[in-house]
């Protein structure tokens, strides 16, 4: 006992202590940088390895799947644009980079390859476990560039919102979801954001038909542009959860690829309002892209213009978002500010 206090007081216990502490000390704190270290090289090699090539394929996939415009062909109208190249590239990204997924992303990768031979599930619960598998992938993607202290994660939480409300719209909808999903440009997309997402995500554990069908109508009402009138915004919401008629037939695609001269007579309401939509469209793109479509007429040829496509632009005109412009024999129909407004308030770009 007084060997040992002699020891603690000697001169040379006081002078070794602080070094032995130091070293320890030293000892941790490399070991734990280097494990940081290895953590975030580690995760960067998956980011470069398997993210940056699957993230864009999973985008381009959405937005040509839901593309309001996916029915126009180069050989032929009416012919659907085929998305099977983007899931086949998707799928062989995950199949070749196995080593750098983690438990989530597997776990969705080997249900959607279950139940390709179950044939007790529902006729379109294979579409689901796709559309649920791209989501995980964006979910931990975004995780990965959370714990990398990325900052610019808006656009991923965008497309995880558009994929959910998809997988939510499939679940009521057995047949295809064109019909709603081709209209997400109306979201204000400031709000698909991280608080949607979870928002979006707790759908999945409610299991009363009727309440998940309540819950998710209310989160799209609050995600409609407000500029919609409201009716116009209920009969959104209802293609969300009805099935309704396929567009292809030839009106359908004639208020798609041929504006100019869709030769079918008078439009029925539901159809006429996106034949507006997209002639407001080929007036914002005339100016800041470009348009199949020559918005300067001659007068005599203005009056003699199909009645739909004439008073679609004289609806717009009424509406403000289009001006009809008289010089001697020629007449003008252009895009005002208000209408410049309304198509980029609509749009999905930040």
């Amino acid at each position: 006992m007084v060997l040992s206090l002699a020891l603690f007081e000697s001169q040379w216990f006081k002078v070794l202590l602080p070094v032995f502490l130091a070293a320890g000390l030293t000892q941790i704190l490399n070991n734990y940088f280097t494990k940081r270290r290895e953590k975030k090289n580690s995760q960067n090699e998956i980011l470069k390895k398997f993210y940056y090539k699957t993230i864009p394929e999973i985008y381009d996939y959405f937005a040509v799947e839901n593309d309001f415009k996916r029915w126009q062909s180069s050989t032929q109208y009416g012919e659907r644009i085929n998305t099977e190249q983007f899931k086949r590239n998707i799928i062989s990204h995950i199949e070749d980079n196995l080593f750098y997924i983690n438990t989530e992303i597997n776990n969705s990768y080997r249900t959607l390859r279950k139940n390709q031979f179950l044939k007790d599930l529902g006729s379109n619960q294979h579409e689901i476990d796709e559309i649920n598998l791209f989501y995980t992938i964006v979910e931990e993607y975004i995780n990965l560039l959370k714990s990398l202290r990325h900052n610019e994660l808006g656009s991923a939480y965008e497309y995880a919102c558009l994929f959910l409300i998809w997988k939510n719209t499939k679940y009521f909808i057995e047949e295809d979801t064109y019909l709603a999903m081709s209209r997400y440009f109306y979201f204000n997309t400031k709000k698909l954001n991280k608080r949607m997402m979870n928002r979006l995500k707790k759908l999945d554990k409610i299991d009363n038909y009727d309440e998940r069908k309540f819950e998710f109508r209310l989160i799209l009402h609050e995600l409609v542009n407000q500029e919609i009138e409201e009716n116009d915004k209920e009969e959104l919401l209802d293609t969300f959860f009805e099935i309704g008629p396929e567009i292809n037939d030839a009106i359908g695609i004639s208020i798609y690829t041929d504006l100019a001269s869709p030769g079918f007579g008078p439009l029925p309401i539901s159809y006429r309002k996106q034949y507006r939509e997209n002639i407001l469209r080929e007036l914002y793109n005339s100016k800041y892209y470009t348009s199949d479509y020559n918005f300067k007429f001659k007068i005599v040829e203005f009056n003699k213009l199909d009645n739909e496509y004439k008073n679609a632009m004289k609806y717009w005109a009424g509406k403000k978002l289009v001006s009809l412009n008289y010089e001697k024999d020629f007449v003008s129909v252009d895009i005002t500010p208000n209408g410049e407004d309304y198509i980029e308030s609509s749009s999905t770009e930040n």
